[in-house]
Formats: structure tokens, C-alpha cells, sequence
């Protein structure tokens, strides 16, 4: 097993295996690899819920990539070392306490990774040649690292929603047929309940499904007479 050195949070807060597991992740990406950081934060938006991460968090989220200079994301050089103050202020003036329990979700979500300095606080070193030479925020790593997993994900639950769409379309279809031909007093099909109805269905239509269905179970019983049967009908689904 290669062994993996891990940073330990900062103050009192507790660093899990998960969070372990994402520096790992994180650190074993190809440094080449790049990633449009605006394409990855559109596909988290698409898949949130998935990672349980609430729309304020990605607000915080889109604040952080903010503060990388470049659109790209790639190599080493991934750490956004901000303030409160100032990502409050990107983050449409958010609390700081509600700021502090965003960061937390999207780190045990995996989003982002902590880096933290001996002190605490998040600021950056520069070398002679005058590049950041050590930094310590919040590493943007994994959002690198899974940017694969993040555009699967928003693929299939778009897949889903397109599928729904086409599901509730079929149903409303069906049921303007059975509409129709309720008008005209014909047949109804008997696999129709009155769950598969749109919720904009008028009260009448209801009302007419279930006077159909009540009329079903007494044609088993007795014969109706069609002409009192038209009539009741009639007074049930006029609006």
C-alpha cells in the first residue's frame, strides 16, 4: 500500500477516511489534465443533489473559483487562499457563520480540499522569481480529479428528466383522447385511474372519471338504462 501523508485540519474540526480518500484522489491526478472550471461548476448545479450540496453552497463554490485567476484548471497550482470577508462579499454577502457551514458541506462532499496553514489562516508564499511558491486555502483539486464522475452524473439525470417529459406527454395524450371520447359518450378505457390525469385537470373530468367507474361496478350488478346513464353523466361533468 503507498503510503499517503495527509493535512490535518485546522482547530477542532475532524478529518474523516472520506476526507482522506479525496486528498488521495485528488493528488493522484495527471498534472496535465485540465478542466474548464465554469463546465464542471454547470454540471455540479445539474447534480447537486446527488452530493447532497444545497444551491447556497454552490453559491459559496462559485465564489471560490473566482479567486483562481485562470478559466483552465490544471496542474499543482489549484489553491484559492480568500478570506471570509472577501468571499462573503462574492457570495452576495452571505453571513459568516452561514459561510463557515457551506465550506464545511462542500469539503465532506469532496468539492474542495482544506489546506490548512499552522495558524490557521489562509494566505500564500512567494519564491525569488515571485510565483506562489506555498499556499494554503482551499485546493480545487478534486473538482479536476472528478470532473468525469460530475459530467456522468448531470448526463443521466438529464436523460431522466427527458424520459419524464416524455412519459407525461404520452399521459397527457391519453388522457385528452379519453377526454374526447368521454364527451361523446363512448367507451372509456378501463386502465385509466385518476392518478395518471394532469394536475390542471378540471374538478368535472374528475368527477366524470369516477361517476364512470361507479357506473362500471353497477352494469356487474344490474342493467342501467343508457338514456339515464347519458343524463346522470351529463350533470356530472358539466362545469
Amino acid at each position: 500500500m503507498e503510503p499517503h501523508l495527509s493535512t490535518t485540519p485546522f482547530g477542532r474540526r475532524t478529518l474523516t477516511l472520506a476526507h482522506v480518500a479525496n486528498q488521495a484522489i485528488a493528488k493522484a491526478r495527471p498534472l496535465e489534465k485540465a478542466v474548464h472550471k465554469w463546465h464542471v461548476y454547470q454540471t455540479l448545479c445539474i447534480a447537486r443533489v446527488t452530493f447532497g450540496v444545497s444551491e447556497r453552497a454552490l453559491s459559496v463554490l462559485n465564489a471560490l473559483l473566482t479567486f483562481h485567476p485562470e478559466t483552465m484548471l490544471t496542474g499543482e497550482d489549484l489553491i484559492v487562499f480568500p478570506s471570509n470577508d472577501q468571499l462573503a462579499r462574492r457570495a452576495h454577502g452571505m453571513p459568516a457563520s452561514t459561510l463557515r457551514k457551506h465550506l464545511a458541506v462542500l469539503v465532506d462532499a469532496g468539492l474542495i480540499i482544506r489546506r490548512d496553514s499552522p495558524n490557521g489562516k489562509r494566505y500564500a508564499r512567494k519564491g525569488r522569481d515571485g510565483e506562489v511558491a506555498m499556499a494554503f486555502g482551499f485546493d480545487l483539486g478534486p473538482l479536476v480529479a472528478r470532473a468525469e464522475e460530475f459530467a456522468q452524473i448531470a448526463e443521466a439525470i438529464l436523460a431522466a428528466e427527458r424520459e419524464m417529459k416524455l412519459v407525461r406527454e404520452r399521459i397527457r395524450r391519453s388522457t385528452g383522447c379519453f377526454a374526447r371520447s368521454w364527451l361523446g359518450f363512448r367507451e372509456a378505457p378501463h386502465s385509466l385511474s385518476s392518478s395518471q390525469l394532469p394536475r390542471s385537470s378540471p374538478c368535472w373530468l374528475m368527477r366524470s372519471l369516477c361517476c364512470w367507474r361507479l357506473m362500471q361496478k353497477q352494469k356487474k350488478r344490474a342493467p342501467m338504462n343508457p338514456h339515464l346513464s347519458a343524463t346522470y353523466i351529463i350533470q356530472i361533468q358539466t362545469p
